[in-house]
């Protein structure tokens, strides 16, 4: 199995205690990052991702959507505006997040209401492409950006972080194998495959 860094050390890692009670027979090899993995060509069974499924060969299970939250530390904001309005980011340096596949940066995405934006900023202050550094970059200052709800809300109840009322959801947090893998025959028919992915 192959998921993302944040999932993997703040969701995953924390359960697996219990799915290990549960099923003792199974050995889990875990691959933690936050590149595109190739499920074929690196014997993957599964890849634990959020956004669009692009390759219709895959089978995919939604897991759950999470949101995002645009922020920044107090010491970076120190004499500027908090963002009100989407437009306003652009006159901040953004902590921006890129793709270790393809080296592109991903927009900031907002919604309030019914009102939707978009930002790919030209300059920025900085781009990481894994997600734990990227709110170590949040944290030390370095900029605006936009991170895991989940994973800046106790950096808002300490103050580390402060943030506008803009939000993005993203799409899905999905589980996804090869329409090919053997993955359901190896654990056994008893087993749902949800346990296996939580």
């Amino acid at each position: 199995m192959d998921i993302g860094s944040v999932l993997a050390n703040q969701i995953l890692i924390p359960a697996l205690s219990d799915f290990q009670h549960k099923y003792p027979d199974i050995e889990l090899m875990l691959g933690v990052s936050d590149r595109a993995a190739d499920l074929i060509s690196e014997g993957i069974d599964c890849v634990i991702r959020g956004g669009a499924l692009i390759d219709s060969s895959m089978k995919a299970r939604k897991l759950c959507e999470l949101d995002y939250v645009i922020c920044a530390s107090p010491a970076y904001l120190e004499g500027l505006r908090l963002p009100e309005q989407p437009e306003d980011i652009r006159a901040h340096r953004i902590v921006s997040y890129f793709s270790a596949s393809s080296g592109k940066r991903f927009p900031l995405q907002s919604h309030r209401g019914d009102e939707r934006s978009g930002y790919l900023p030209i300059s920025i202050g900085i781009s990481v492409n894994e997600s734990t550094a990227h709110l170590n970059a949040l944290l030390s200052g370095l900029g605006i950006g936009q991170s895991f709800g989940f994973l800046a809300r106790p950096h808002f109840e300490s103050g580390a972080l402060r943030y506008p009322k803009i939000v993005r959801r993203v799409a899905a947090i999905s589980a996804r194998m090869d329409s090919e893998s053997e993955i359901e025959s190896r654990v056994g028919p008893n087993m749902p495959m949800g346990a296996l992915i939580l």
